[in-house]
């Protein structure tokens, strides 16, 4: 799918705007991502509390009116992303009339109209055309659009910052957009060609000089600024944090995705990466799950892994590991009915965007599983991440998914085995373990009777462990999750705990002589204002930093944001 940028002036003094061309029978062509700007004002049109649709009569008198094609990308800085419909290029010939709509509802709930802005689509039956010399044309034109894609990218970027400079990179956009509209020609072919370009480098201007220099450690590296009250919860944490002890940061359940659904979601992730530059305690972070919400087709899937992935390693301080733990919700699968492999992130495409293959910082996997561990020798501490959505890749007879991942939890029988003798194999008796998972034990907090393959073998595994004692299982029932495990152990290993999410609540749980720890969501949706959380207030956010003392075998949970409070255990 290909990406076309255009600019308008919702004061109707735009340039005409350039011609959209595809092909009879194309399914979701692709994305326009388009800026807004408020030419008497001389400012980005704010989108807040304006709702944006597309509107279409097309070639043949039949009719589109699309609302869920829209994704307000930046409301306040007038950037909206588009899917087109695959109807709009069900028939040949120009469109009538298409424009893209803007609406508001007032105070007595009459819906008025603020804008409505004019684009021209034409539907061809072959391949166009025009006249021209390809190569030479392509050439200058590919110059174009790379031009116009790095002043959308420094528009994302400062519009936030400085009114002035956004109007002065508007202006240059627009100069480049007049230049691309001169050719009068953007072919379908052309777009799948040169212009797949990933949502990030739209609204998201990560700098990789972060990484252990002296920049502003405020610096977010996402379009939005950081707002005051969690510049003082940031400070506030970092002054907590004991340089000696193994400091570990955990969110999970942001649930990241373009939209209204996850407010402010990248800027979460942003929140805790800047406590990693700013304190430089921070030894490792962890993404414990549901990363993203994935409730989107296979295209926007991609890229929004592929954005906070970037964000994740690229903008954290350079003596911290981070690691990402894989949800239920991650790979798509079982959202909007979408159980084929092709409109969802395989396995591998995921350990790809989580460079499982690199071993980027040390740790050990079972190959390039999504699951490992990693030693931290100076704190006699071994932490491992576990999959616990380690389901097979077994498809029916119609090419859809046997188990649909958005439901179905478990732990096959190589995971198991590598965590019973070769995690839990330690260099000796004085070592410590601390776990992380995304679905927490049933009959923890979980009730007993939900649903996770093989959950008993992985308690008992670590109940074994902490006891100095054997376990064993052997049960072949569900061919898909065959189990033969036998492990002993001939001392009492230090188990922190087994932290968790997944329940977008708090817990904690001593059970079978194991601390269960829970860390609430980071998300924050509408569901969630009876509960306390609100966007864009102090509420919003909430992740954890687990603050370890092996010696005083004592863990402080310091917490992030006004939702929840800090909290504390020994083990």
């Amino acid at each position: 799918m290909s990406n076309q940028y255009l600019s308008f002036d919702v004061t109707k003094q735009s340039a005409p705007q350039q011609l959209i061309t595809g092909r009879q029978g194309d399914s979701q062509l692709k994305f326009v991502t388009m800026l807004f700007w408020d030419g008497d004002k001389n400012v980005p049109y704010d989108l807040t509390g304006k709702q944006v649709a597309f509107e279409a009569l097309k070639p043949d008198n039949t009719h589109i009116v699309d609302y869920e094609g829209i994704t307000i990308l930046d409301a306040p800085a007038g950037l909206v992303r588009y899917s087109f419909n695959e109807q709009v290029f069900s028939v040949v010939g120009t469109m009538q009339q298409a424009f893209f709509k803007i609406t508001h509802t007032d105070g007595d709930n009459n819906v008025i109209a603020d804008s409505t802005l004019e684009v021209t689509i034409n539907i061809l039956e072959n391949r166009v055309e025009f006249g021209i010399n390809s190569k030479d044309y392509l050439s200058e034109y590919d110059d174009l659009i790379a031009q116009v894609k790095k002043k959308f990218d420094d528009y994302a970027a400062t519009v936030q910052e400085s009114i002035e400079k956004a109007a002065e990179l508007h202006d240059q956009i627009n100069q480049y957009v007049n230049l691309i509209n001169e050719n009068k020609v953007v072919t379908q072919d052309e777009f799948d060609e040169k212009l797949n370009d990933k949502l990030s480098s739209e609204f998201i201007a990560t700098n990789k000089k972060v990484k252990g220099n002296g920049n502003d450690p405020f610096y977010m590296a996402v379009k939005s600024p950081f707002k005051n009250y969690y510049k003082n919860d940031i400070q506030t944490l970092a002054s907590k944090l004991k340089s000696g002890n193994m400091n570990i940061g955990f969110i999970t359940d942001n649930h990241y995705e373009l939209g209204n659904y996850s407010p402010n979601a990248i800027q979460h992730y942003s929140h805790l990466l800047t406590l990693s530059r700013l304190s430089k305690s921070i030894d490792t972070v962890v993404f414990g799950g549901d990363n993203i919400n994935g409730n989107v087709n296979k295209e926007i899937l991609d890229n929004e892994t592929s954005v906070l992935t970037n964000l994740a390693f690229d903008t954290s301080y350079k003596k911290t590991d981070v690691f990402l733990v894989l949800g239920n919700h991650d790979t798509g699968v079982g959202q909007m009915g979408d159980m084929l492999p092709s409109q969802t992130l395989t396995y591998d495409e995921i350990k790809n965007y989580y460079r499982t293959s690199e071993s980027q910082y040390g740790e050990i996997r079972n190959g390039d599983s999504l699951y490992g561990y990693k030693d931290y020798s100076d704190k006699k501490i071994r932490l491992i991440f576990m999959n616990s959505f380690d389901n097979p890749e077994v498809l029916n007879a119609d090419g859809t998914y046997k188990y649909n991942y958005l439901v179905t939890s478990g732990y096959r029988q190589e995971q198991l085995e590598w965590l019973g003798k070769q995690a839990l194999s330690l260099p000796d008796n004085s070592w410590h373990v601390i776990v992380f998972t995304h679905a927490p034990v049933p009959g923890t907090f979980w009730d007993d009777s939900s649903l996770q393959y093989n959950s008993d073998s992985f308690s008992g595994i670590l109940k074994a462990f902490v006891m100095g004692s054997s376990f064993s299982k052997t049960d072949t029932s569900n061919s898909d999750y065959p189990v033969n495990i036998n492990v002993s152990y001939s001392q009492k290993g230090n188990l922190i705990g087994v932290v968790s999410g997944h329940i977008h609540a708090d817990g904690m749980l001593f059970k079978d002589g194991i601390n269960y720890i829970e860390t609430t969501c980071s998300l924050c949706y509408s569901g969630d204002v009876s509960k306390g959380r609100v966007k864009e207030t102090e509420t919003e956010d909430a992740w954890d930093v687990f603050s370890i003392d092996t010696a005083q075998r004592h863990v402080d949970i310091f917490r992030f944001g006004a939702y929840g409070s800090d909290r504390e255990y020994v083990y």
